[in-house]
């Protein structure tokens, strides 16, 4: 195991940087267990971090810092320790420090594939699970919804197998030296979604399924007939011309905050469009244009003279902004695009998306007005901002679905939701200004913060948690059990009010 003094981390966005006493890099179960011991002897608190992708400060610590990154492992889950009912089902164990896109190859060579996955692949599995990250699709979960089994070194370098009351592991086959098997809804739900407070994770185990295909299709339209297919409900339904009747697996929006003049027809309107996938068949002979994102918009949106015109754009000619922005979801407009399921669910531009930031707030899916109101009043605050301080939003306002979450502290905990998100590029003035002004409206109008993205809303307000998730006494208890000592704490748990 590799120890580092002197070392300097922080995330991807450069928003945090930090020198820990020590950063380790473990290669194996024990190495972590002997952080923990050794954190503890000397008084010290221990943090794992993964890709650095949150754009909070939830990882972040001057004491222990672990970097799992040289934990990578992935096979299907040990057969002769299922319970029969989960002999036949598609599971597969992960080590808590491999990349999505690993996974991803990975499993697609074994014929396999994740069933959902947000928009990226580098951010590192334990951290996606650890903060919710999402995709989009009613009918699916977010990441910590495909966990049926993790392996947790907590509080006293205790290791568990932490699994749902109805565990996949049969407590009389279990025979892993040195780890004690929970099965126990409560703690589950607790530990799967607990932003590293409760202990190390160091592996998962996955439900996927089959490898599949997906055919993503995207609609230009404007505001006012997007809130019409929205209110209606017919966007969830509706398919094309290939569909026969299908509807759409998953959809995102895409909605440009200024009013522009809209050239064939000359009336002013909000610019969107509305990307959506649905289950596709392995085309019989591949063609280039349906084979690819629209090319240019690809090509330049992972390069980094993208982000540097973007940000130049942004600082030194700002009245062009919505037009930018127009440009952006325009760009959009593929006929369609047909791949294997992980190529299509991820969304590209990821130069530019590791140098921007946003915050995310959760809509109760059948709350259509608020959160159609919520995005309005963004409207307004993106106008008065251009009007009085020259201030502009670098990106448009996306919204995604989301299947309800058993975890506690899901943003998305018993509840269908929509997720309204609001990111600027990185460096681009105001921002942080205009992300405060975000967060106040998408929560006046009850939205609940991802707890993953900018997250000041809360700071100081423990009240408001115990309303907005009303698990939390659960996860309390959880958390005491596995770390009585506070081992895992940081400034993040002390300033949202959860320690």
């Amino acid at each position: 195991m590799k120890v580092r003094t002197r070392a300097i981390w922080q995330n991807t966005i450069r928003k945090y940087k930090v020198t820990p006493v020590k950063l380790f890099e473990p290669e194996s179960l024990e190495d972590i267990v002997s952080i923990v011991k050794e954190a503890e002897s000397k008084d010290l608190k221990v943090r794992a971090v993964g890709s650095g992708h949150s754009f909070s400060d939830v990882a972040v610590t001057e004491e222990y810092m672990v970097d799992l990154f040289r934990l990578i492992h992935l096979d299907h889950y040990n057969t002769g320790v299922r319970k029969e009912e989960f002999r036949n089902s598609k599971l597969v164990e992960c080590q808590a420090g491999i990349r999505l896109r690993e996974v991803n190859t990975q499993l697609d060579a074994m014929g396999l594939a994740l069933i959902n996955m947000g928009a990226v692949d580098h951010q590192k599995l334990a951290g996606v699970v650890s903060t919710g990250t999402h995709g989009t699709g009613r009918d699916y979960e977010a990441m910590q919804g495909f966990v049926q089994s993790m392996v947790l070194v907590s509080g006293g370098g205790k290791i568990y197998r932490i699994e749902k009351s109805n565990g996949i592991t049969d407590p009389v086959k279990f025979n892993e030296p040195n780890i004690e098997l929970i099965q126990d809804d409560d703690i589950f739900y607790s530990a799967v979604l607990s932003f590293g407070s409760m202990g190390i994770i160091y592996s998962l185990v996955l439900e996927v399924r089959e490898a599949y295909y997906l055919r993503e299709t995207k609609l230009l339209t404007n505001w006012e007939e997007l809130k019409k297919i929205w209110l209606t409900g017919s966007i969830f339904t509706a398919g094309d011309e290939e569909s026969a009747g299908q509807s759409p697996r998953g959809i995102t929006f895409m909605i440009n905050p200024y009013k522009l003049k809209n050239k064939k027809t000359g009336k002013e309107e909000f610019n969107c469009a509305v990307m959506r996938n649905y289950y596709s068949k392995k085309p019989i002979k591949w063609i280039l244009k349906e084979a690819t994102r629209n090319l240019v918009t690809y090509i330049f949106g992972n390069f980094p003279v993208t982000y540097w015109y973007s940000l130049f754009v942004y600082n030194y000619l700002p009245h062009r902004a919505p037009l930018l922005i127009r440009s952006t979801i325009n760009g959009q407009n593929d006929k369609k695009f047909v791949h294997k399921s992980y190529k299509v669910l991820f969304q590209g531009f990821q130069f530019v998306k590791e140098r921007a930031y946003s915050s995310e707030f959760a809509f109760d899916i059948h709350d259509k007005d608020l959160a159609i109101s919520a995005i309005e009043k963004i409207m307004e605050f993106a106008k008065k901002m251009q009007e009085d301080a020259k201030l502009y939003h670098s990106s448009p306002i996306t919204v995604r679905f989301v299947k309800r979450s058993k975890a506690f502290l899901a943003t998305e905990y018993e509840r269908d939701v929509a997720y309204i998100d609001v990111p600027f590029v990185q460096r681009t003035r105001g921002t942080e200004t205009m992300l405060e002004l975000c967060q106040q409206a998408l929560f006046d109008h009850g939205g609940i913060p991802h707890w993953g993205k900018y997250n000041t809303i809360l700071d100081g307000k423990p009240e408001f948690l115990e309303d907005i998730y009303p698990g939390l006494g659960k996860w309390k208890a959880a958390l005491m059990k596995l770390d009585p000592a506070r081992t895992f704490n940081n400034r993040f748990m002390e300033r949202i009010g959860l320690t």
